[in-house]
């Protein structure tokens, strides 16, 4: 987002992972550090959560959690 900077207040990034760990293959620190860097971007980072609907318009978590979206990677 540094290089468009006018559009933070408009967008949100959900990074959404089933495990209670990013990069679980590697030591704990290193998915720690990488959480903490994500989250100082202004990643939404929900660990332990699965998707469990997706359409056009948003998805669905498996904690009922509803998250519109126009666009889903």
């Amino acid at each position: 987002m540094r290089y468009y900077p006018s559009l933070v207040s408009q967008t949100r990034v959900f990074l959404v992972e089933a495990q209670d760990a990013l990069l679980s293959g590697m030591k704990p620190k290193m998915s720690e550090l990488a959480i903490s860097r994500l989250r100082s971007w202004g990643f939404e980072v929900l660990l332990k959560t699965s998707i469990t609907d997706v359409w056009a318009g948003g998805i669905r978590t498996d904690d009922g959690q509803t998250i519109t979206t126009n666009t889903i990677i």
